[in-house]
């Protein structure tokens, strides 16, 4: 059976292995009182508007001003040429005219493999490169050899990749035999220290063969990762690298939910240590269908990115992470299909006129994760509000003090911006670190982090 075979156009299961699971309840909120002081210490599951007992105007707003919901497309890197992901990527990303019509100017990452050793053969798009040429840092397994490195380093610190889709593909004919070993991981690790590279988020990848996968930490299969038993562990290696969030594939047939309230939830790997997994959307219900229907093919964008589907996102206000495979075709000349371009610029036009924000998948995540859990005081006296962010108590991950990148974004509600300050710890938020918000669809101005500036350098053409 060869690769177009597998991977059919419509269908396109494109080795991305099977899915994420249901949701746990976390603490519930709860406020005190300290004299003048007002303190918000922990979040509620699901999430509601967090204010203070004393200071009650004062909220937190879930998501960063203006945006009433928030979307990230996660893109696995299967299938994907160099010279593809180049184009994708300056049509999402950029703000020039391309071949595929004028870009999209969206924060947009994707993944990046380190290595490819499959056995399956077959094309990966129109100019004959064949899966041997999947976009990957190294040529083959000694490990030495580079092949897209100079594009994969360029493009991690630019933000067009921010996620890994495990360390590479190892996909076989046979499902149970495989070429993963654990010095693969090492190297690799060691390869992401010495460049500077800051992963927070893993993708597993693949059919059985992909032993590297992490499970998670209830039900294995052939995950192997973070299993300290088996020869291809290597957990103790990844999280203390610094792998904050995990999509383990093992129910993707189920997520069939476009928006979540929370995107989150916890996970504990076989060797302990504690990630968060995260939902995606990757397929359609049907009731009386035997197999899913795999919606991560660029060809099923317009059944993602349905009107009614953002429309209830938007009401609901809520978050998506909608599954891709951005470069699996192997028959487009342009970036995307053009039936598929309307849904792209829908969703372009909501982030642009401030409705949804669309951002990279580590970004949101993370904003996702500080929003659940930040702890914030409030002193109030006779010239207005101060708002103190004085730490995130994680209950899963343990508790930190975030620095200026981990709370862009952050918003509260306050009944006059104008004579409200805010400060991260001691220190005050300088003013062009912040925005004075007039009223949104709720009628209550606000108090917010800016959030990452916008850039639309074409990196493809640039270094």
């Amino acid at each position: 059976m060869d690769w177009q075979h597998k991977m059919n156009r419509r269908a396109f299961l494109a080795a991305g292995a099977t899915g994420a699971a249901g949701l746990a309840a976390l603490a519930l909120w709860k406020s005190r009182s300290d004299g003048g002081l007002f303190s918000s210490r922990r979040p509620s599951f699901p999430w509601t508007l967090r204010s203070v007992e004393g200071a009650e105007d004062i909220v937190l707003r879930r998501h960063p001003y203006p945006y009433r919901a928030s979307l990230s497309i996660t893109s696995d890197i299967d299938g994907t040429s160099p010279k593809e992901f180049n184009r994708i990527h300056q049509f999402l990303n950029s703000d020039l005219p391309t071949e595929t019509g004028q870009a999209l100017s969206l924060d947009i990452a994707d993944s990046c493999w380190m290595v490819v050793d499959t056995n399956w053969e077959g094309t990966i798009d129109r100019f004959g490169n064949n899966l041997r040429d999947q976009m990957s840092y190294w040529r083959d397994m000694n490990l030495r050899d580079e092949y897209a490195a100079d594009w994969i380093t360029k493009y991690v610190r630019c933000g067009w990749i921010d996620s890994v889709h495990s360390y590479g593909d190892f996909n076989r004919q046979n499902g149970s035999e495989t070429t993963f070993h654990r010095r693969v991981a090492a190297e690799s690790i060691a390869k992401w220290y010495s460049l500077g590279f800051q992963f927070t988020v893993w993708i597993n990848h693949g059919n059985s063969s992909n032993v590297q996968n992490l499970s998670d930490g209830r039900k294995r299969t052939y995950e192997g990762g973070d299993d300290p038993s088996s020869p291809y562990y290597h957990t103790d290696l990844l999280i203390p690298y610094g792998i904050r969030f995990v999509w383990h594939s093992a129910s993707s047939s189920q997520e069939y939910l476009f928006g979540y309230p929370d995107l989150l939830y916890p996970i504990t790997l076989g060797d302990g240590q504690r990630v968060w997994g995260f939902h995606r959307f990757s397929c359609a219900r049907h009731f009386l269908r035997a197999t899913p229907d795999y919606l991560w093919s660029p060809y099923n964008l317009d059944r993602q990115l349905t009107e009614e589907s953002l429309r209830r996102l938007i009401d609901e206000g809520g978050f998506s992470a909608v599954a891709q495979h951005l470069g699996g075709p192997a028959d487009l000349y342009n970036a995307f299909p053009d039936e598929t371009l309307p849904p792209l610029r829908r969703i372009a036009q909501l982030h642009h006129e401030g409705t949804i924000l669309v951002a990279r998948t580590s970004r949101l995540l993370r904003y996702n994760q500080i929003n659940n859990f930040l702890r914030f005081s409030v002193h109030k006296d006779s010239e207005g509000a101060s708002i103190v962010i004085e730490g995130v108590d994680d209950p899963h991950l343990g508790a930190f003090k975030p620095v200026l990148d981990d709370v862009r974004g952050i918003t509260f509600y306050c009944t006059d911006p104008a004579k409200t300050k805010l400060f991260l710890g001691e220190r005050q938020f300088p003013d062009y670190l912040l925005s004075r918000n007039p009223a949104d669809h709720t009628g209550r101005p606000s108090l917010s982090v800016r959030w990452f500036q916008p850039d639309t350098l074409d990196y493809s053409q640039w270094g």
